[in-house]
Parts: structure tokens; C-alpha cells; sequence
């Protein structure tokens, strides 16, 4: 019904009005409450019980440390295809010849295509009656063998063996070293025909017997699991990062490629670029001098004839740098034979500076 145009506009009910007013408010109230409420039971359950849903941030962490601690079939195929197993004889029972557990001598690994091979060295070496099994089944004696006691490896060379496969025109698959080994990489060792994985923890400065060659390997690294001599370790890439020495640590990979690629060309013995002197690192055993320990390597023996370093001497310095492991080592492969460096030494407590050659040192 129409408004009389002489008549005043309704007016509105009050009371109604802020009834409304609060059942709005109650409303949206109630709706933000029962978000906040559903957000949490979501998050509590998610805390309790991770699997329950299955969503994607939960796959893909569980993917990453799945992928990280384990290398794909495809690779692991790949890497075992350049390693043989080395035995130190074989048995036979009547007309079946076997390769006994028991000797057992450990893994190598495949450095040349023509056959040569790397592996932690065994306390015997009377190689004549090893045989070495392929990861293809073949079977293979070995022609040759060398050892280095400071770096504690042995490179050994494939021979055919009597009415057994030929090694004419034969190429074997050949491992890549790893060129630098870091804390906290990935390691997957290889072990008795088994993969584990761990991780490198730590760098430890040590050699095994003191005194030692002034450039012997002494850059070890400690691994987050305990792995029996002679296990390989190698990167996400199915490079060699080392092998476990004797002590239960990593011998990195960088001392393996330099000290065999220098045998390979020569095809004699090891040989090491040298100071021409032995000792050890302060890190190994802390020197002292008027009570203070002093950096640097000391001098307990000279192996070369008109060595102006003499047995007592610390050397400090190196071409100005400090005289620690990692220094001493690059700055003298990185002169050649016959060249001088300058060294500054702490003689009867004095400093002087003095030009010795590097010379080379057989294994």
C-alpha cells in the first residue's frame, strides 16, 4: 500500500535492527572458528601421524633422502663393471675349480683400458697364483704387480691365464677419479661385493708410520661408517673417491690419480717429488720451541747428498705460504724436478731462508 505523500516515512524497529546485527557477527564468527579449528586438527594430525594424506611435500622429502642415499641401479651396474674381485689362488674339488671365500684378498678397480688396476696393497704379494674374477664372470690371472708402502696402494696388471680368455685387442671399462674430496659428500662404498652408504665426516692429517717422506700422503678423511681395508668409495657420480687404507681411513682420490698416472708413464716404480727429507707435521706430532708450538715440518732425516735443509731444521714456510700438509704438497708437484724453492726454516730456534731443489724420491 502506497505512502500518503502527507504522512512521515515509517520508521524502522530498533530492536530488530541489532538482533540482526548480532546474529551477523555471530555467524562469521562461527565460520572463521571453524577454519581455525579444521587448520588445527590438519596440523595436528600432520604432526602425529606424517603419512596420513600422502601429500606431495611428503613424497618428494622422502624421495631426496632416498635418492641421496643410494645411486641408481643403471650407475651401480656401471661402476661394478670396472671392478674385479681379487683372490689369492684357486681350489678345485675333482674337475670343478672354484674361488674360495677365504682367500679373498679384496677389489680392484680398472685404471687403464689395456688392464691396469688399483687396490688397497695386501700383506702378501705373491701375485703368480692370483686369479682375478670379472664382473662378467671372467676369469683372469695377473701378469705384474707394484707396490707403494707410503701411500699404501698396489697397481696390478690383468694376465690371461692357460686355455683361459685371451687379452688380444681386449678393453676393460676404466674408472674416473673424483677431483676433489670435500666433508659431508656423499660415499658409497663398495665391499665384498656389497653397497653402503655414508658420508665423509672429517679431514684428518695423518700418516701411518713417522717419520715419513715430506710429500707421503697424509690427507686422510674419516668416514661416518667403519669399512674394512681395501673397500672403495665412490661419488654420486660414480667417481673413485678413494680407498679405505689399513687404519680404517679414506686414502682421497687425487694421491691415486697423480701417483699412478706418474708409474704409468714411466712404467718402473712409484716416485714422489721431494724435499728429499723425512719427517712429520707439526699436526701429527706438535713441535715445540722455548716452549711455544711452532707450525710447520720437521726435518728427522735427509735422503739427498748436498741438502742444505738439515736433520733438526723446521720448515715453516714454503714460497712464502705455511708449510702444512696441503702447501708443502702442491707448491712442490707444482715445481719441476731440478727447480728451487724457498723455503724459510727455524734452525737451533733462529729464522733463515734458504733455496733448496726438488728432487724425486723412489717408492
Amino acid at each position: 500500500m502506497p505512502i500518503p505523500p502527507h504522512l512521515p516515512p515509517p520508521v524502522c524497529n530498533v530492536e530488530h535492527y541489532h538482533k540482526w546485527q548480532r546474529v551477523k557477527l555471530l555467524t562469521a564468527a562461527a565460520f572463521f572458528g571453524v577454519v581455525a579449528g579444521l587448520s588445527g586438527a590438519a596440523m595436528m594430525i600432520g604432526w602425529i601421524w606424517p603419512g596420513f594424506g600422502g601429500g606431495n611435500n611428503w613424497i618428494t622429502s622422502q624421495s631426496v633422502i632416498k635418492d641421496r642415499n643410494q645411486l641408481s641401479d643403471s650407475l651401480r651396474h656401471e661402476i661394478e663393471e670396472k671392478i674385479t674381485t681379487v683372490y689369492s689362488q684357486e681350489n678345485t674339488a675333482g674337475a670343478v675349480g672354484f674361488l674360495a671365500t677365504k682367500n679373498r684378498i679384496g677389489q680392484a678397480v680398472f685404471i687403464t683400458s689395456d688392464g691396469w688396476m688399483v687396490m688397497q696393497k695386501p700383506s702378501q704379494l705373491n701375485y703368480k697364483t692370483w686369479r682375478l674374477l670379472l664382473s662378467d664372470g671372467s676369469v683372469y690371472g695377473v701378469s705384474k704387480v707394484v707396490a707403494d708402502n707410503r701411500s699404501e696402494i698396489l697397481l696390478l696388471k690383468v694376465g690371461a691365464l692357460p686355455n683361459g680368455k685371451s687379452l688380444v685387442n681386449a678393453q676393460f671399462k676404466v674408472t674416473s677419479f673424483a677431483p676433489k674430496v670435500k666433508v659431508n659428500d656423499d660415499n658409497f662404498i663398495f665391499s665384498n661385493n656389497r653397497w653402503q652408504w655414508a658420508y665423509i665426516q672429517e679431514a684428518v692429517a695423518k700418516n701411518l708410520v713417522l717419520p715419513h717422506l715430506d710429500t707421503a700422503p697424509t690427507d686422510t678423511f674419516l668416514t661416518s661408517g667403519n669399512f674394512a681395508s681395501g673397500s672403495l668409495s665412490f661419488n654420486n657420480d660414480g667417481q673413485l673417491q678413494g680407498i679405505v687404507r689399513s687404519d680404517g681411513l679414506l686414502l682421497p682420490s687425487f694421491y691415486i690419480d697423480l701417483l699412478s698416472n706418474r708409474f704409468l708413464a714411466a712404467q718402473e716404480q712409484f716416485s714422489y717429488s721431494s724435499l728429499g727429507v723425512e719427517g712429520w707435521f707439526s699436526t701429527e706430532q706438535p713441535l715445540l720451541i722455548k716452549n711455544q708450538a711452532v707450525v710447520g715440518f720437521y726435518v728427522n732425516k735427509i735422503l739427498t747428498t748436498g741438502n742444505l735443509l738439515h736433520v733438526g731444521d723446521i720448515v715453516s714456510k714454503i714460497n712464502g705460504q705455511i708449510a702444512d700438509q696441503a702447501n708443502l704438497w702442491y707448491t712442490i708437484y707444482n715445481t719441476p724436478i731440478g727447480d728451487t724453492v724457498k723455503l724459510q726454516i727455524l734452525r737451533g730456534g733462529k729464522e733463515m731462508v734458504v733455496d733448496v731443489k726438488v728432487v724425486e724420491v723412489k717408492g
